[in-house]
């Protein structure tokens, strides 16, 4: 393991001011709390343990209950140049949690309070370490939904999902995370506290919100937000449509949204996921490409957006299935996300150890979308996939007027060990991002950058990267707030 970076000399009087702000049951400096922190649900905390390498470990775990506490914490870490690393609920893969530097590594589950729920203006005010279950459940007690139902529905929170621009499986209706928040509460590096307003719209210059979305804990820390809620739909229903083949039911999904009828839930998988994932988690036989479908809102208006997606799938030679696979899957809509004895395999690649998987998810137009895919799947196959035993297919399932999202998931089952077992898997990723850049993509649409994409964000965003730069200079002169996420130095 890699020790904490502090020397012990600093770290007494640290632990000291950390108990005197948090309490002592408060502050973690267990060897077990900070080995199970660094490791996570990161494949590389996993692998670089199950390897026998160094794993970084914080010196602290520092779980604050108020936001007053966490801006002492940060006052304290900017004052003595103390690393920090914003955690939230342990379901990204992207490494942005893992402490590199030691130090403290902020654990803001213990802000979990849902402040206000405003059913007039449809908002409600949570605290960043309200988990996404909770808040979904309160909200359908009341009568509302967030519309923000994503795989890791059970074990992740509002403030890390804000932080990685995440998305759920109706993200096509009700927006990615980002298109949710209307405000936020943010402890700057500083010990300040930022409030944007919680507006639906302003011209008062840059939205300063946006700072903080996706900025991974760069930027400060945030405790609160106010996120926009819906009332629970009259009708929600779902079918299964069986294409020919992946173009076939790409170019459906684009005369679909093109047409202004925006399903809930869109999610075209490709003939391979279709023949395996898909056959196995939920039932589905035949060849070609799978799409299950879904509408939701009320029931008249429902029954009209899913008669004309469907006369454009069928126009598309897209089979209808009827509802019974559709709502087959919606009610089994987790089981590909947690491992059940089917998929074992598969989840022994994706979280690590001795094998290597990863989803590489990308957003692009439709001109560029498939061609993505497609070189994607080529470059994998041919480059690592044939050497080390590995396959590729892929799923597409947030939608725009414009595009849409490919999410690919790729694995390795006999890589080589140890360290060329890491370099291999960055190496991996490394190819396939570069496939997406080259035709108009993003290196990430809604997993966030963390440390394992960092190296990339200067090819992303060009001089943009140097704008990102000066404004962590400004807002973080010391350099606490978690080192290297996003590539910023």
């Amino acid at each position: 393991m890699v020790e904490g970076m502090l020397m012990d000399s600093r770290r007494d009087f640290i632990h000291a001011g950390l108990v005197g702000i948090v309490g002592e049951g408060n502050v973690l400096t267990g060897e077990l709390d900070r080995v199970l922190y660094a490791v996570g649900r990161s494949w590389l905390g996993r692998t670089w343990m199950a390897q026998g390498l160094p794993v970084p470990k914080a010196d602290f775990i520092v779980q604050p209950e108020t936001e007053e506490q966490v801006a002492e914490v940060l006052r304290l870490a900017n004052r003595m140049r103390i690393p920090v690393t914003p955690f939230g609920g342990l379901s990204s893969g992207m490494g942005g949690t893992i402490p590199l530097y030691g130090g403290i590594l902020l654990d803001v589950k213990k802000l979990d309070r849902i402040k206000k729920l405003d059913g007039r203006s449809l908002r409600v005010r949570v605290e960043a370490g309200v988990n996404c279950w909770k808040l979904e459940d309160e909200l359908n007690r009341a009568g509302y939904t967030s519309g923000h139902l994503p795989a890791s529905f059970f074990c992740s929170c509002v403030g890390g999902f804000i932080a990685c621009r995440g998305a759920g499986r109706l993200s096509t209706k009700y927006g990615k995370m980002d298109d949710m928040v209307l405000g936020l509460r943010v402890v700057l590096p500083s010990g300040e506290v930022l409030e944007t307003p919680s507006v639906p719209g302003h011209a008062v210059g840059p939205d300063l919100k946006q700072l903080f979305i996706g900025s991974e804990g760069a930027f400060g820390v945030i405790t609160e937000a106010v996120l926009k809620v819906h009332p629970m739909p009259e009708e929600r229903r779902f079918r299964g449509v069986m294409f020919p083949d992946l173009h076939s039911g790409l170019e459906a999904m684009r005369r679909i949204m093109r047409m202004g009828v925006v399903p809930c839930l869109a999610r075209l998988y490709d003939e391979e996921e279709t023949q395996t994932r898909v056959r196995d988690a939920w039932g589905v036989s035949g060849e070609g490409a799978f799409l299950v479908l879904g509408f939701d809102g009320l029931e008249r208006m429902v029954e009209l957006e899913e008669r004309l997606a469907l006369n454009i799938c069928e126009e598309e030679g897209g089979r209808d299935l009827g509802a019974e696979p559709g709502e087959y899957w919606w009610e089994h809509k987790y089981d590909d996300y947690y491992p059940t004895a089917k998929s074992v395999k598969e989840y022994q690649a994706l979280l690590g150890g001795r094998q290597a998987g990863a989803t590489t998810d990308t957003c692009a137009s439709y001109d560029d979308i498939e061609k993505i895919y497609w070189e994607m799947r080529e470059t994998f196959m041919n480059q690592f996939g044939e050497k080390y035993g590995g396959w590729f297919y892929g799923h597409f399932s947030h939608w725009y007027k414009n595009g849409a999202m490919l999410y690919p998931r790729w694995h390795l089952y006999n890589p080589p060990s140890g360290e060329e077992l890491v370099k291999l898997y960055l190496k991996v990723w490394g190819a396939l991002v570069r496939v997406a850049l080259k035709h108009g993509g993003v290196l990430n649409h809604h997993h966030g950058i963390g440390r394992i994409l960092g190296e990339y964000m200067p090819e992303q965003h060009g001089v943009g990267f140097q704008i990102l730069q000066g404004i962590k200079k400004t807002l973080d002169p010391n350099g606490i707030m978690n080192p290297g996420v996003l590539g910023l130095s």
